[in-house]
């Protein structure tokens, strides 16, 4: 049912047919990784999970102990005397470390010296380079690319804690040795090619009878992003001056009843554009993060702080750039790396820099409020996850029938853990038993996935509607925080009255605004924890691991309401479980429904098909000159034009303002000097849409 009137119908075609794919920077997996060991040792956990060596188990050689009362403050002893006490972690192929371009982070204490040959030794092969880097008790060495030992500068002070990065930008460059983030202690470094595996090892030795101990609070070793782009939001295009893109990257899903959905490149394909009938825009005029629509996950048990989210840092300040794929009735956003939420509780010591110069700054953003030091480093790097995204958003709708939208979405554990480690402690929530596989603290449990879809309360949005045992039920949302919920802990035997919420303008079942979320018991959701093949992303094996669903639709801020629906599921095995060659991951497929409350029941009822609808083909024609000062010629290659109309972006018909110059079968000169210099749009026919500048 088309409720929407032919003006509006007419932009949203406008819209659509002029979009034009850009070539954009690819972002794709793999491109980086992120070790992170920082040696936990709980109940979970021995604290040297995946590690070798002969010491392993021996605490009077190797020893974790918890610093102080702060979460995941614990710091690794490596204890020798008159010995070699040395352990190794090899990379077994899965962790996709970018040889040339990464930074490390050692925070490490050396307690006392003891003899002439005291040592620790951190080692690193890249796949590329060697890192051998040594702090002795008359100062710190390295391994230079002639194979010789070479000073760098004087022994670090016994008994004080220092965080030491190690960096390189690419194969060609000079890398560098920072203390505590001084310039005044950064040292050039020529690393030795090497092309061994990649691996690392960590060792203590003294030649003294006294013991000689090294304390590692934690080792992270970032690998600089090849394909991470990071800038200010530009024009997508002519499409600058569209209401509501922020001048973003935007890509449009089209729906057949006039609504429209635009997602975002330059925040990972975040939904910065909603278009509902009859009532305009769904958000704010300029939305921002928090303010459109999205798809989040939050890791429970490393405490709620463990946050990835789809969009990375912001729609308009720049984020993640993303590859987006214009199909028939389909967006498809190309999987890309997640970033932490940079506001929970991760702070760096330096900011956010751009490739244009310009930067981000949080309050924190010189405390570095997590419990590490981790020197050196910007935001870009402190906030990499282990975690892959991709989704989709396909039109599913049937011919004449409402508008529907197929969400999916994907959350690959396809890296080593880094930043789940920052949040390991169990709080209130369990750790589930997965596989029957011994866990460690770089697993997830718990997980919450959200589909989460946020409406502008000034247009009216502020109605809930439900069925509740077979009879509609509404609630008018009149103070902030009020809320409707469905909370399900079996979500297999979920009812169908109880898989659905609707969103309205009115409490009315006819009301042609309502918008719902809707979760189907598919094959997809059913096998939602996938085992895939790392070279080929084939799946392994799979299983249902949910055990909870929600919808809940609140009134969220002064402005806006939401409606979330979350999925939670028991975790993710690491990678460095089992075979190195296959990882975890979770997905999920929901759908919006647009149209009346009883019309979206109804087709709920009836069934979604997933065959997509064929757009019209619409007959070329041809407008010359393009931008034009005025006079503007139209080829109509056989159209015969029964009616036109020409409009401006914001939809006012300024048909009045174009003189007829000629018109016969083949051609029209119209003459459009009246109007000012800017974008305008031709409709002809009711269908056919061209767009003329005026220059």
């Amino acid at each position: 049912m088309n409720h929407f009137n032919f003006l509006t119908k007419s932009i949203l075609l406008i819209l659509w047919i002029w979009m034009i794919p850009m070539l954009i920077l690819a972002q794709s997996s793999a491109e980086y990784s992120s070790y992170g060991f920082n040696f936990v040792n709980d109940s979970y956990n021995d604290g040297l999970g995946g590690w070798q060596g002969t010491e392993i188990g021996n605490t009077l050689n190797l020893n974790i102990y918890k610093q102080n009362d702060t979460i995941n403050d614990y710091a690794l002893e490596m204890k020798a005397q008159n010995q070699t006490v040395q352990i190794s972690y090899d990379d077994t192929g899965y962790m996709d470390l970018n040889p040339c371009s990464f930074v490390i982070n050692l925070r490490l204490n050396l307690t006392q010296y003891t003899g002439n040959q005291d040592r620790f030794s951190f080692k690193l092969n890249t796949g590329e380079k060697l890192i051998d880097i040594q702090f002795q008790n008359d100062g710190i060495y390295y391994l230079d690319d002639n194979n010789n030992t070479s000073l760098i500068t004087i022994a670090p002070v016994a008994n004080e804690w220092f965080t030491y990065t190690i960096s390189l930008e690419d194969c060609s460059a000079i890398g560098s040795l920072m203390i505590e983030n001084d310039d005044a202690k950064t040292f050039p470094l020529s690393f030795q090619n090497d092309s061994s595996m990649p691996s690392i090892e960590l060792s203590t030795s003294t030649n003294s009878n006294t013991e000689f101990k090294a304390e590692i609070d934690h080792l992270f070793i970032y690998s600089n992003p090849t394909k991470w782009w990071l800038g200010p939001s530009v024009p997508y295009g002519d499409e600058s001056d569209f209401i509501g893109t922020t001048g973003d990257r935007q890509h449009f899903l089209n729906l057949p009843n006039g609504e429209r959905i635009g997602i975002n490149e330059n925040a990972g394909g975040y939904v910065t554009y909603t278009q509902l009938t009859p009532t305009g825009t769904n958000l704010d005029p300029f939305p921002k993060f928090g303010s459109g629509g999205t798809k989040t996950l939050r890791g429970y048990f490393h405490s709620n702080d463990y946050n990835p989210v789809q969009p990375g840092t912001s729609s308009t300040t720049g984020g993640h750039l993303v590859t987006v794929n214009d199909l028939t009735n389909k967006l498809e956003i190309e999987p890309f790396p997640l970033h932490l939420y940079s506001n929970s509780g991760i702070g760096e010591n330096t900011p956010l820099v751009f490739p244009t110069g310009d930067v981000m700054t949080y309050d924190s953003s010189t405390n570095d409020i997590d419990i590490y030091d981790e020197f050196g480093l910007d935001l870009r790097h402190e906030i990499i996850t282990e975690l892959d995204f991709n989704s989709t958003l396909e039109n599913v709708s049937e011919n004449g029938g409402i508008s529907i939208v197929k969400h999916q979405a994907e959350w690959e554990f396809i890296r080593h853990p880094c930043q789940v480690l920052q949040y390991h402690e169990p709080l209130a929530n369990p750790r589930y038993e997965l596989n029957d596989t011994p866990h460690s603290d770089s697993d997830m449990g718990e997980m919450r996935h959200k589909f989460e879809f946020r409406m502008n309360k000034d247009l009216g949005y502020e109605w809930v509607l439900w069925l509740e045992n077979g009879e509609w039920q509404s609630m008018e949302l009149t103070e902030i925080g009020q809320k409707r919920t469905f909370n399900t802990l079996d979500v297999t035997t979920i009812p169908l009255e109880n898989r659905f919420m609707v969103f309205s303008t009115s409490n009315s079942l006819t009301d042609p605004n309502a918008i719902a979320w809707y979760y189907p018991e598919s094959d997809y959701n059913a096998a939602s924890t996938v085992q895939k093949n790392r070279t080929n992303k084939s799946i392994v094996s799979q299983e249902d691991r949910r055990f909870r669903m929600q919808i809940i639709s609140d009134w969220r801020k002064t402005n806006w309401c939401r409606m979330n629906l979350y999925i939670f599921n028991k975790g993710l095995l690491a990678p460095n479980h089992g075979d190195p060659n296959e990882y975890e991951s979770f997905r999920m497929e929901a759908y919006q429904l647009f149209g009346t409350p009883e019309e979206i029941w109804t087709q709920i009822q009836g069934g979604i098909s997933t065959a997509v609808i064929e757009q019209a083909k619409q007959p070329k024609i041809n407008i010359y000159p393009n931008p034009t000062r005025g006079i503007v010629h139209i080829q109509l290659n056989g159209l015969v034009v029964e009616t036109l109309i020409l409009v401006d972006n914001l939809g006012n018909d300024l048909t009045n303002k174009v003189k007829y110059i000629s018109k016969d079968k083949e051609k029209m000169v119209l003459d459009l000097e009246q109007l000012p210099v800017g974008t305008y749009h031709l409709v002809l026919n009711e269908q056919i849409v061209e767009k003329v500048q005026r220059k």
